[in-house]
């Protein structure tokens, strides 16, 4: 009984190590996948609005300081954009391009 017993600890245990590389193989995919939709659904919104790369990386950066996730809320959230516009230069970029880059979205 002692090598019957062995045998299927082992069949058992190779399951387990199985479904457990599935599982995480599967979850890893499918990570990847909604990595891949959030950036086509960003640049579809982008090439919509016809931003130029500095408004959408102004936008970006935003996303980022507002903690969204998907980044591309930002598109519909329009009070974070109006923050934007109004904050100081401290992002390097003139205000008068932000104001810009808010009037295309929400106008």
């Amino acid at each position: 009984m002692g090598q019957g017993y062995d045998i299927w600890m082992l069949c058992g245990l190779a399951a387990v190590v199985v479904l457990a590389v599935t599982a995480i193989s599967a979850n890893r995919r499918h990570e990847g996948q909604r990595d891949a939709d959030e950036d086509a659904l960003w640049d579809e919104l982008r090439q919509a609005h016809d931003l130029s790369r500095s408004q959408a990386r102004a936008l970006r950066d935003a996303a980022t300081r507002a903690g969204l996730e998907p980044k591309s809320l930002i598109f519909v959230e329009p009070h974070l954009v109006q923050r934007l516009a109004e904050s100081p230069g401290e992002d390097g970029r003139p205000r008068a391009a932000k104001l810009e880059l808010r009037q295309r979205l929400f106008s």
